[in-house]
């Protein structure tokens, strides 16, 4: 994968990239895309060069403390029975890829030059290799589009981009699925932290008791 060597790893800009299907989403999935600041990069009147028919609206995060608000892209496919976070996970991508080819900084290099997605289907499959060819399921829509993501990746390659693979706790623009998790590690973490405190100070008692002997 080509890395520019004008750049460094800490001189990248990231874009992260979330699809997601739970009840709150129904009849849609959701799709995001975010900076690293958690910003987010969908503008309501954003324009796809891909024949896919954009969707946007204002949503509130599921599961968010802070009642956070983003402009989502509601996808729907009509050859799933009911909606996946796949095909959601690939318009996000997509619309990723799109921005990064499309903004350039005053050097006339790319603003944004990481994608970050937690989808192995993605990032390993659909973005590269494509779908398999024994798979009659997808639909010629969902095929375009993911001949355009293969496009729009190999393009944003060719130009010095790199796509990251990263785990779903670390995916900014996670729309709620992560954060129980994520609580939970850090309260696992405080705990451990408060045994280890507990145990020092055990052991400075033990110390002080011999002392007196």
């Amino acid at each position: 994968m080509f890395v520019s060597e004008n750049h460094t790893i800490k001189d990248w800009m990231k874009i992260y990239t979330d699809g997601s299907c739970n009840p709150q989403t129904v009849p849609y999935a959701w799709a995001s895309v975010v900076d690293e600041k958690g910003t987010c990069l969908i503008d309501i009147n954003h324009k796809s060069n891909s024949t896919f028919p954009l969707k946007i609206e204002p949503k509130t995060m599921f599961g968010k403390k802070s009642k956070e608000t983003r402009n989502i892209i509601l996808t729907k496919f009509d050859d799933v029975q009911h909606q996946q976070n796949n095909g959601a996970e690939l318009v996000a991508f997509i619309i990723g890829l799109e921005i990064c080819v499309k903004n350039y900084d005053e050097k006339k290099e790319l603003k944004y030059n990481t994608v970050c997605c937690d989808s192995d289907l993605i990032v390993k499959w659909w973005s590269v290799k494509g779908p398999s060819s024994n798979n009659t399921n997808i639909s010629k829509e969902k095929r375009d589009l993911i001949d355009y993501c293969m496009k729009l990746r190999k393009q944003f390659e060719e130009k010095g981009g790199l796509v990251e693979k990263i785990k779903g706790d670390d995916n900014l623009a996670d729309m709620g699925k992560h954060v129980q998790s994520k609580k939970r590690k850090r309260k696992d973490e405080k705990e451990e932290d408060k045994k280890e405190k507990e145990k020092e100070k055990e052991k400075e008692r033990e110390m002080d008791q011999i002392k007196l002997f």
